[in-house]
Parts: C-alpha cells; sequence; structure tokens
C-alpha cells in the first residue's frame, strides 16, 4: 500500500455533526484504507471537545492530534471557525505520541515523560529501515518558553528528528489556547507525534517580511514580554516608528502583526508577532524576545507573503525532488491571515496548484515550529512551514 491522504474543512452544522462530517468527506480520498493518523485544527471555543468526540466517534482507536487555529484551511477551501482535518494512511510508517501537561513549569521533565516511548530513546533508535524521523508538535500558543521545549526535544531524542508543528491560536483574543490529544483538549501544555517512515517527510519554511527600521538593542525583556527597546518603552518606539512611516495606528493589533519583531540571528532573522500592549507600553509577543537582543521592525511586501508558502513547498521538496507525495500538513501564521484578509486564501490556492493532486490540510496558527535537516529554526513567527508526506 502506498501512503494516502485524505483531507476536508467543514463549517457551519452543530458541533457533534461537523466532526463526523469532516471524518466522512476526509475519508473519501483514502479509498478503503484505514488511517494511521488524524490531524484536527479547529476554531478555540466552547464546542471543541464535542468536535473531537464526534471525530474519534467515527475514527474509533486512530490516534488524534492537533490545536486549536484562527483560519482553517484545505487545498479547495479556506475559512474561519471550522475545522479541518487530515487522514493519513500507511503501512510504511510507525507513530507514537506524547504529551506534556503544564510543561512550562517543569519542561526537562515533561519531554521526559512525553518521549520515554520513543524508538529514538530506546534500543532501536539505530534500526535500519526508517530512513525518515520526523517529530510533529503542537504546543499551547500562549503558554510560553517554546523554544526552551523544542531545544529540550531536540537534545533529549539525540537530534534524530526534523521538526514540523506549530503554536495554537484562538480568535486574536489572546485568551486560551489548546492543544488535541485524543478527546483532550488541554492548555498549558505540549503534544508530539514520532513519525518513523521508510521515506523522508520534507520540511520547508519560508516568510515574505523585510527590514523596515532598525537595528534597536532590546534593554528590557521578560520571556515573551518585551519592555523596553534602545532604553524606552517598546510601545514608544512603535509609535515614533509610525509617525516616521505614516502608518494608521487606528487598530493597534492589525498595526501590530503588520510590523513585526525581527531578531537578528547570525545570517537569519527570527520573527515576533506583537500579539498586544499592555498599560506600561511593554509588547506581549508571540514568544520570547531575549534583553540584549539585536531587533528590527519588519515589514511585508504583498507579493512575497503571497509566494512563502509556494517557496516553503520548494524548499521542503528540495532533498528529493523526484518524491511523488500524498499529501502536505501546513501551519501559515495569523499575521499573515490578517494581513492578507481576502486574498489569504490566493496563499492556499497557490500551494494547492503547486501540489497538483495531492490533499493539503492546515490552519493558521500563533507560531511555526521547524527543524530541517542539520539547521535549527526553533519556534518561529510569521511564517509558512509545511511538511511533505510520501507516497
Amino acid at each position: 500500500m502506498t501512503t494516502k491522504m485524505g483531507s476536508a474543512l467543514i463549517e457551519g452544522m452543530t458541533a457533534d455533526k461537523r466532526g463526523r462530517t469532516a471524518v466522512l468527506e476526509a475519508r473519501m480520498h483514502l479509498g478503503e484504507h484505514v488511517p494511521s493518523l488524524a490531524v484536527a485544527f479547529l476554531s478555540e471555543g466552547p464546542d471543541m471537545e464535542v468536535v473531537l468526540r464526534s471525530i474519534r466517534a467515527e475514527l474509533g482507536d486512530v490516534p488524534l492530534v492537533g490545536c486549536s487555529s484562527s483560519g482553517e484551511f484545505t487545498d479547495n477551501k479556506c475559512g474561519l471557525g471550522g475545522v479541518s482535518l487530515s487522514l493519513i494512511a500507511s503501512d510504511r510508517m510507525e507513530i507514537r505520541i506524547g504529551v506534556g501537561d503544564s510543561y512550562v513549569d517543569d519542561i526537562q521533565g515533561s519531554v521526559d515523560r512525553a518521549t520515554a516511548g520513543f524508538k529514538a530513546r530506546s534500543d532501536e533508535a539505530a534500526r535500519p529501515g526508517w530512513r525518515g524521523r520526523t517529530l510533529m508538535l503542537f504546543v499551547d500558543g500562549l503558554a510560553g518558553k517554546a523554544e526552551d521545549l523544542v531545544d529540550e526535544l531536540i537534545a533529549i531524542t539525540g537530534m534524530q528528528y526534523q521538526l514540523f508543528g506549530g503554536a495554537a491560536a484562538d480568535q486574536v483574543r489572546f485568551e486560551r489556547t489548546s492543544v488535541f490529544h485524543g478527546e483532550r483538549v488541554l492548555s498549558g501544555a505540549f503534544v508530539c507525534v514520532e513519525i518513523l517512515s521508510e521515506k523522508p517527510f520534507g520540511v520547508g519554511m519560508s516568510h515574505g517580511w523585510d527590514k523596515a527600521a532598525g537595528p534597536f538593542r532590546v534593554t528590557a525583556s521578560t520571556g515573551n514580554l518585551l519592555h523596553e527597546i534602545n532604553g524606552i518603552p517598546a510601545r514608544e518606539l512603535y509609535a515614533d516608528y509610525a509617525v516616521e512611516q505614516g502608518l494608521d495606528t487606528s487598530d493597534e493589533t492589525i498595526f501590530l502583526m503588520q510590523n513585526i519583531i525581527g531578531i537578528e540571528d547570525g545570517d537569519n532573522t527570527k520573527l515576533r508577532v506583537p500579539l498586544a500592549v499592555e498599560e506600561d507600553g511593554t509588547l506581549i509577543c508571540s514568544t520570547d524576545v531575549p534583553t540584549g537582543a539585536v531587533v528590527y521592525i519588519m515589514r511585508s511586501d504583498l507579493d512575497h507573503v503571497l509566494a512563502c508558502t509556494e517557496e516553503a513547498i520548494e524548499r521542503a521538496s528540495e532533498e528529493d525532488p523526484s518524491c511523488s507525495y500524498a499529501g502536505a500538513l501546513l501551519i501559515g501564521c495569523v499575521a499573515t491571515r490578517l494581513q492578507l484578509g481576502d486574498s489569504f486564501s490566493s496563499t492556499i490556492a497557490r500551494a494547492a496548484e503547486k501540489m497538483g493532486t495531492a490533499r493539503i490540510g492546515g490552519c493558521a496558527a500563533f507560531g511555526q515550529i521547524a527543524r530541517i535537516g542539520a539547521s535549527f529554526t526553533g519556534r518561529q513567527s510569521a511564517a509558512s512551514v509545511v511538511c511533505l508526506i510520501p507516497e
């Protein structure tokens, strides 16, 4: 059997019917093959458990993971407030799942417990036949310390995996974000999936942001709270920048998400989205911004943003250009969705054209996670990350 993938996006209906219908539609692409893994992206809300229970009722014991989102899509449809479900069927994979509850208080212990049953930590770690070693990771988008979590995951598993995943989102309320395991809806937690495969998955990341102002120095920060830049409140520096550039700040959330933070990291730039502002001028960012870091304010060119998902697919396929793919999981960014508005669907349509007949399932999240080959990207924001699944 070759590996197959099916996907569906369901909106409206009751919560119970949304989940069941998503399974039925996604299964249509699998034929008679039984799913090996289900990945769900749901709009954050009180009916998430109902949706997950209805998915489980249809799938039985098939492993189910995912996270809350702020925009869901497949290769032929984009929505907001629906259910995006992807089903992967294969007899060429081994799948194991680990969960870390309340990880921020004990990252090392949480990772140790979550990965205890993974092959990378067993006597079979070097077993031949599994050329593909991928770790899929979903993490609470508001819990913080995501990069520390990723560092620990990589260290404890001996750097044997490439990484793909996302940081859960809500509808830009910044109140609660969740990850899923089966019917469980978890906050302050992470879910990771060990996938061993005969053929390596392709993972690629891209963004369309350029430096618009800076460099500046972070003079005070605490985790993901950016207090001061160049010795003044972060909000004040942003206000000066807006005046200089003649930018509209009437909707502060939109303004911040269109003018994000870039952290200098050697030849690369790590992106951080300012999610909100506290009364003292502190920016609440999508993930940590270290004190002493050199940062820039970043803006994006529309054409570059529209093309970044295609570029991520191209990068993911570089390792084996001749490989045929059953489908792709794609994590985009809430900031990109807000910036593009109705044009966000164009990025997905271009990605679908790039993938041909292969299926796509994904969402817009508060952050993207990737480790590709020997390089380490960690948690990123305002990017597109794609995981190509070989047939």
